[in-house]
Formats: C-alpha cells, structure tokens, sequence
C-alpha cells in the first residue's frame, strides 16, 4: 500500500469507544447553538464500550446511524446501542480470501449502501473496488463477482466517490498511480458491477493538467457532472503549488468546453504544502471546499475556499480554527 493511501484513510490505529459524539464532532459548530437530545442514550450520549473501531466518517438515514472504517462498516440504532441484527453483531468486515479492504466513503442510494474504495492483494497491486449492502447487513449477491466489482487499468487505482446517473449505471472518480505518477480517473459501472467499456477504449478517461492530479468527488450538475481534486505544478524554483482542480463532463464523460477553460477551472490552494481535500459541497453555483494543508504527513492547518463556478473566481480561502469538516446551508456554513 502506497504513503497517498496511508496518508488519506489510515490514522493510527487503536482501540477506541463508538459514540455518536463522532458524528457531532465532525461539524464546526458556528453560528448556531445545538443541545444534546437527552432522549437519546444517557442523556444525549451513548457509550458502547471495547469496541475495536476507528470511525472514519458517518451517515444518518432512517432513524440508524452507520459508521465506516478502514475496512468495516457499523451500524447503530436510534437509542444508539450498536445494532446486532446488522451483519455479524453489528459490524460488516470487508476482507477475505487473502485480500485487504481500505475503505474511501460510503452512500445510501436507494436501498443500498454503496461502499468504494481500493483493494490489495497478495501481489501488492491495489485495485479499485465498489459493494453494495443493503441496511439489514447483507451483500447484494448480484452485484460484481462474489459481492464485489473490482476494477484493474494496469496501475494501482482507488475510487474515492461514485453517483448513480439517470439509467441507474455507477458513475465513478477516483485515480490512478502507475510508474511514479498519479492521475484523476472516472469511468462507469453497469448496475450490475461489470465495468462499461463503451465508455473509452482503455475503460476509463483521466483528466491531468501538469505533474500529478488526484480525483476527489463527482457531483451532480444539472445534466451533468462536477468532477473535483487537486492538481500541482513547480514553479523554477521547485515550489510547489497546488491547486483545486474542477472540471465538468457530461453523461458520456466529455468536457463541456464551455465550461471555464475549456472544461476545467483551476484555483490555487497552497503553495508547498502538501493536500489533503477533506470535503466538497456544493450550493447554488459555489463549491466549498474544505481542506488540511500538511508538511512532513502533520497537519499543519485547515481552509475553507468558496469558488464561484459562474465566473470562476474564488470568493475567499480563508484559515479555520479547527480539524473538523463543515455543513454549507444555502451559502453559509456551519
């Protein structure tokens, strides 16, 4: 596994108590007061002790509470005791037959929870890979081979976002490593898990305007598709700079030259720092973006960017206090 992968999904590891004070820790609470509903656990908390569980990141659907972690996924219920019913006692273990799991994100579409990210096997290649759950804990035994679609383009590839577009196929972003050098890749899934070779020739398309680019998200756009990540560039005297990469496809994976310069709008994050995007949303037509700036693999700080995807300029990229992410409402965020 290489140190990108390390550096994005896998903090130290340790055993630690699931609490849902990790969802409520994950929001800059701004602006806004919030007070603990004491109807839920003991008085607004609720401890599950001796649970060896690293959260990574959280959802809420349907009075439930699902946590990832690098190769896991949880369920709690609304009284916030863990869910026994859900997988084996609560918990759904991704690896098997010699193969490692390291999850990027998960999505509730549907009935399904799709769970993304990279796969490595014996030989230490990684892959991409997508599965999908349904909320009692089960695979969906149609899908991929043996529960899972895993995907191989002859480099080390991961995916760290997925749509569904409007015929149900599995849009995807993520990137590719190969010879010392990383891309943003997107490619489709039929709804079954087979990859849609119609799609391009070598069965993806990249996106790369200098050195390396990472893929980050994809979001509905209208019609179309907001592909996000970073890109960088050295200037004569090797510092590097790196920039927030956004450019905008259509359902067929073309750029929509019209959009910025010709498809893409580029904004400068940080200037020889390494990055690390920790979330995009967007609202109306501004992207917000929130991400780690880092030397020596230490966070070093924490920006929020505002960029106006009409006329391309960025609206602030100011420092914030803190490590946590943020919920944008309308145009404002909390």
């Amino acid at each position: 596994m290489n140190d990108l992968l390390a550096r994005q999904i896998l903090p130290k590891m340790k055993k630690i108590t699931i609490t849902l004070a990790a969802l409520i820790a994950s929001l800059c609470l701004s602006a806004q007061t919030y007070i603990l509903d004491e109807s839920f656990g003991d008085n607004g908390t609720k401890f599950n002790n001796g649970v060896d569980f690293f959260p990574l990141d959280g959802l809420v659907f349907n009075n439930n509470y699902y946590f990832i972690s690098q190769k896991s996924i949880g369920k709690v219920n609304s009284s916030g005791t863990i869910d026994a019913t859900f997988g084996s006692d609560g918990f759904v273990t991704l690896d098997s037959n010699d193969l490692e799991y390291f999850i990027y994100g998960f999505k509730h579409i549907g009935n399904y929870i799709y769970v993304y990210g990279a796969v490595n096997d014996s030989n230490d290649n990684d892959d991409a890979f997508v599965c999908k759950i349904d909320e009692a804990g089960n695979f969906d035994t149609s899908f991929g081979t043996n529960n899972f679609a895993k995907i191989e383009f002859n480099g080390w590839e991961r995916i760290t976002d997925l749509v569904l577009d409007n015929d149900g196929n599995i849009y995807c972003t993520g990137l590719q490593d190969k010879s010392g050098s990383s891309k943003l890749i997107y490619f489709k899934l039929s709804a079954n898990g087979t990859l849609n070779t119609a799609f391009d020739d070598n069965g993806f398309k990249e996106l790369l305007l200098n050195n390396t680019s990472h893929g980050y998200s994809i979001i509905k756009y209208g019609e179309n598709y907001l592909l996000t990540g970073t890109d960088n560039h050295y200037e004569d005297n090797q510092i590097r700079h790196e920039m927030l990469f956004v450019s905008l496809v259509d359902n067929s994976g073309n750029l929509i030259t019209s959009f910025g310069t010709n498809g893409s709008i580029t904004a400068d994050l940080d200037t020889g720092s390494n990055i690390n995007i920790r979330d995009v949303q967007l609202a109306d037509n501004n992207l917000y973006v929130n991400f780690f700036h880092e030397w020596s693999f230490n966070n070093q700080g924490s920006n929020l960017m505002r960029l106006d995807l009409v006329t391309g300029q960025t609206i602030f990229n100011n420092p914030i206090g803190y490590a946590g992410g943020v919920a944008v409402e309308g145009n404002t965020f909390i």
